[in-house]
């Protein structure tokens, strides 16, 4: 079983696209700058798709009834599979009223970053598994929830020296290819070695990234999303 990747789109993306892909989001849906409500919601998707909303303008002074109401409304007339909550912020006092409330209000399954719904039976959103942790480990403390995962083509270097090891995302945004395959960790690696250190590039491509949604449908992961650019 592959599970199915939800391609995150602008509304720039999907006007200049052909055709929707099979699973699509809309990623434009954010807080009011001037009011207590919501902007960008859509007026039409294709049917089952994502709606996605976004912090990017801070939840601050935001009325939870009205955009519970507002979201609600748009969920059923735009016939929408799922709402995510692609909240990067950490909770606070309004943000967590807002996304109580759309738990209990919206008529479709919600999910929301572990900041927001530790303490909910609703879907968790897990952020991307670092490419040098095995997905069973980062998914391990949601165990028994239901998991929605964020994925993307990641690149990372680890560097070993006599004085420890240090993990950090690669400088290059250049592709890399070639290299060997990790069982373990579902990624390409390539190795450089000198005599004071070893460097691993780690890095993703569309045939591990393949890999990965096969292991975590297994491992208990229910729907999955990234960004159509990275990811088309």
């Amino acid at each position: 079983m592959v599970l199915p990747l939800y391609l995150a789109m602008t509304a720039r993306e999907m006007a200049d696209a052909d055709t929707p892909p099979p699973h699509f989001g809309w990623m434009a849906c954010h807080f009011d700058p001037d009011g207590p409500g919501l902007r960008d919601i859509p007026e039409a998707m294709p049917p089952g798709a994502m709606l996605i909303l976004n912090d990017r303008v801070p939840c601050r002074g935001h009325d939870p009834a009205r955009i519970a109401a507002e979201l609600a409304e748009a969920a059923a007339r735009l016939r929408c599979d799922s709402v995510l909550l692609d909240f990067e912020r950490e909770p606070d006092e309004n943000s967590g009223m807002v996304a109580h409330a759309l738990f209990e209000a919206l008529p479709c399954p919600v999910a929301a970053p572990p900041g927001f719904s530790e303490h909910s039976d609703r879907p968790v959103f897990l952020p991307p598994c670092p490419l040098h942790v095995p997905l069973a480990k980062h998914l391990c403390p949601w165990q028994g929830r239901e998991i929605w995962l964020d994925v993307t083509r990641q690149q990372q270097t680890i560097t070993v020296t006599p004085d420890g090891t240090q993990y950090l995302p690669a400088v290059s945004t250049d592709r890399p290819d070639g290299g060997r395959f990790d069982e373990t960790l579902l990624c390409q690696y390539l190795t450089d070695i000198t005599a004071d250190e070893v460097t691993f590039t780690l890095f993703d491509t569309p045939e591990t990234l393949k890999q990965k949604l096969r292991h975590a449908a297994s491992l208990g992961v229910v729907r999955t999303v990234g960004l159509f650019q990275e990811l088309k």
